[in-house]
């Protein structure tokens, strides 16, 4: 056993179990202390952020949508002086180029 998975089960979070198809094989499963932790854990922080959200008037939705946008704008480099190539194949030498 790692030392984390040690550590959980002195703690009595955590159950060690011997597996049934080889000697060398361990599994785990929570203890009744570890269930009442899970139980008792904070929500998510998405969770917390999707009912925060839900609270606020659709103006200020609107805006923080709106400044998602251009942070999403932003991040995507629109204004780089660049294009895709869109040929298969060999591609031809570039203009000007005298070999020399």
């Amino acid at each position: 056993m790692c030392s984390l998975s040690l550590y959980l089960t002195y703690g009595s979070i955590i159950v060690g179990e011997g597996h049934p198809t080889g000697p060398r094989s361990k599994g785990s499963s929570l203890a009744e202390q570890g269930k009442v932790l899970a139980r008792n854990a904070p929500s998510p922080l998405q969770d917390t952020l999707a009912v925060a959200m839900g609270k606020l008037p659709e103006t200020e939705l609107v805006m923080i949508a709106e400044s998602l946008e251009r942070i999403v704008g932003l991040m995507q480099m629109q204004h780089v002086d660049a294009a895709p190539i869109l040929e298969t194949g060999p591609t031809d030498p570039v203009l000007g180029d005298t070999g020399a």
